[in-house]
């Protein structure tokens, strides 16, 4: 970051750099290093080489041909659950300033500003929350002004300089390199200077002003339009309404309304399809109670503080998809889920003959009865695997029960899965399956048969670094969470209420009780599937301690069951851990066997998991949730610098971690 200075503009302290990655990201590295920036601090810089918009997009600008900034203040009077109203205060201010240059300007939801059918303006906001208020609100603005030319791939950029070319020349393609040139400290102090008197407005109780305006100047605000879903689905709605918390509703010709919430999309090329040649040569971003740095996976251990329990879970992929041809030739994929019958993976998979499962069928339609085979070689055994399916199950109907049989009482279930069956890598990475997979879609200390989908943080250690873990005396545990495909699945639902959570098999060892109350009932969590098992460990925990005669039947975790008012007020955690384990000696039990439907989202009080290693996660996932739940709602800080930083996201990508305590 070279060149630049400080001077004041419109009675607001001004900081320009020649060269940024940036604006925002110049920004929390202020916040972060603990300089104390003034209200409505403005950084601009002539050029930003990573600079984007809302969801992952990059920003085009041509060195010093645009407006590339970025706005700081403390809206501490804001509710965390009203700070769209901040988003809406800088469209409306720069609304202001461009349509009084211009005209034919609107706002489109949430806060891209148009020139007609033709972008101009992106914005991406930040904010970090203290409790139930915003602390700090950056606001990163990009606004076209001089440049001619795009060259991206953006569909609809245009400039105030091509806008004011078509209107002196009357041309409509809008590609001339020649045109008015419009002084953009002049623009950058009217903006500021609106979004000043705006935010004054919010200060003194009148945000309800800025709402009619921004509702006012809406791209589309008045009439029938058509809309797409993600799915594909065409409709016709008009905008009926914006919440305070920035939901969309749209209302349809039948009087029916759609409700939407902006929700970032994570850019194709920065999903790891493949990953390192070395697993502990991935980055590593660590957060530390709102500080932000990274370093590499292999210098993790210096990290964590001496003494602390980590714990992993040491579930293992099966290759749990099984392709079958009809004679038609029609292809059907049976990707088993859970074991029926047998209930118990470990007994299912040591079944000879036939076993049950409930499995997702690929095809289905091609498959509306009767029976499918292959040929199947084991052990230098040509067998006969038929699969017949029953009824669908679950509550969601995705699950048929399907029964696999062959004509060998000698061969295990596990087998047959390892001659035909498939590993199932996530769908995001959009490619096949290849050999290495089954090495690196596995933990290095993968043991116990069941996921159909791996616990991705522990993709990163290696012996060395176990062994560097207990070289510096950590203390390391295993349990087990085998990991189903609902893993995957995006929270969809309007309200985060109306999404079902999968339930998770779990088996968690007396040891490891004990080792949790020898910790203080503390634990450092690999990954997410580790999290949730930890913190059912609780709510499990208050189940005994309200009937110590509970059957081990009676201990699964509902998703919702850590919300509901029969835990509050809530007990403490080594009371609930020592429930466990007396009611674990009571009836002789060397392990813990249940299920878990938690979810874990904001608003969410963790109990025993202190810090947290994770990979980066998809928007719209209850990973992410988790996440944010876990930093109190500063995800954004966490995942903004991964995109700034060139982090690798998702099952094959980099990691974090994330330190509260």
């Amino acid at each position: 970051m070279a060149g630049g200075g400080i001077y004041r503009i419109v009675n607001v302290k001004k900081i320009h750099r020649i060269e940024v990655i940036s604006t925002n990201t110049y920004v929390r590295e202020l916040l972060g290093a603990g300089i104390e920036l003034p209200e409505l601090t403005v950084v601009d810089a002539d050029y930003q080489s990573g600079g984007r918009g809302q969801g992952g997009n990059r920003w085009e600008s041509e060195r010093g041909m645009n407006l590339t900034f970025s706005l700081v203040c403390h809206p501490t009077f804001v509710r965390a659950t009203e700070q769209f109203i901040l988003s809406q205060a800088i469209a409306v201010a720069v609304f202001r300033v461009l349509d009084g240059l211009m005209g034919g300007i609107s706002i489109k939801w949430p806060n891209d500003i148009y020139w007609q059918d033709r972008k101009i303006c992106g914005t991406l906001i930040e904010c970090n929350l203290e409790g139930a208020t915003v602390r700090d609100c950056i606001i990163g603005t990009g606004i076209n002004v001089n440049q001619m030319v795009f060259r991206s791939d953006a569909p609809n950029p245009v400039s105030l300089a091509q806008i004011a070319c078509n209107m002196v020349d009357g041309k409509q393609g809008l590609t001339s390199t020649e045109g008015i040139t419009f002084n953009r400290e002049k623009i950058l102090s009217e903006v500021v200077k609106a979004f000043g008197e705006l935010y004054e407005q919010i200060r003194e109780g009148r945000a309800d002003d800025i709402r009619r305006e921004y509702m006012l100047h809406m791209y589309r605000h008045e009439g029938f339009y058509q809309y797409r879903e993600r799915e594909g689905e065409s409709f016709m709605a008009e905008i009926a309404d914006v919440g305070h918390d920035g939901m969309l509703t749209l209302r349809l010709r039948d009087g029916s309304t759609r409700k939407y919430e902006f929700k970032d999309e994570l850019p194709d090329e920065r999903i790891a399809k493949f990953p390192l040649a070395e697993r502990d040569s991935s980055k590593l971003l660590i957060y530390n109670k709102g500080v932000v740095t990274e370093d590499v996976f292999s210098a993790l251990p210096r990290y964590l503080p001496k003494g602390a329990l980590m714990v992993f879970n040491n579930t293992k992929v099966i290759q749990a998809r099984l392709h079958f041809q009809k004679e038609t030739g029609a292809m059907i994929e049976v990707f088993c889920m859970e074991p029926f019958a047998p209930a118990e993976y470990q007994q299912n998979f040591a079944h000879r003959g036939w076993v049950e499962w409930l499995c997702m069928i690929g095809n289905l339609k091609r498959w509306k009865d009767g029976l499918l085979s292959k040929e199947v070689e084991v052990r230098g055994k040509r067998l006969k695997l038929t699969v017949e399916r029953f009824e669908c199950m679950g509550s969601q109907g995705t699950n048929h029960r399907v029964r696999f049989a062959w004509n060998d009482d000698d061969v295990a279930f596990s087998e047959i899965l390892e001659a035909v069956g498939e590993l199932p890598i996530p769908p995001y990475l959009n490619r096949e399956t290849e050999e290495s997979d089954k090495r690196t879609y596995q933990t290095v200390y993968s043991k116990v048969k069941g996921s159909v989908a791996a616990p991705t943080a522990g993709l990163h250690f290696t012996d060395r670094v176990l062994a560097k873990l207990d070289e510096v005396g950590i203390d390391r545990e295993e349990l087990t969470l085998h990991v189903g495909a609902g893993t995957f699945k995006p929270v969809k639902s309007e309200e985060i209420a109306e999404h079902e959570m999968h339930s998770e098999y779990i088996v968690v060892r007396r040891e490891t009780i004990e080792k949790l109350l020898l910790h203080g009932g503390k634990a450092v969590a690999v990954g997410t599937t580790s999290v949730r098992t930890l913190e059912s460990l609780y709510y499990i925990g208050l189940k005994i301690q309200r009937n110590p005669d509970i059957g081990e039947e009676g201990l699964h975790v509902n998703q919702w069951e850590p919300y509901e008012n029969k835990y509050l007020p809530q007990g403490d955690t080594m009371s609930a851990l020592q429930a466990i384990a007396d009611w674990m000696d009571r009836n002789a039990l060397n392990a813990l066997h249940t299920t878990t439907q938690i979810i874990i989202a904001p608003g969410y009080e963790y109990h025993i998991v202190s810090r947290m290693v994770t990979n980066f996660h998809q928007p719209q996932s209850t990973l992410l949730l988790l996440v944010s739940a876990f930093v109190k709602g500063d995800w954004r800080k966490i995942y903004d610098y991964a995109l700034a930083h060139d982090f690798r996201f998702l099952s094959y990508g980099d990691s974090s971690l994330l330190i509260m305590e």
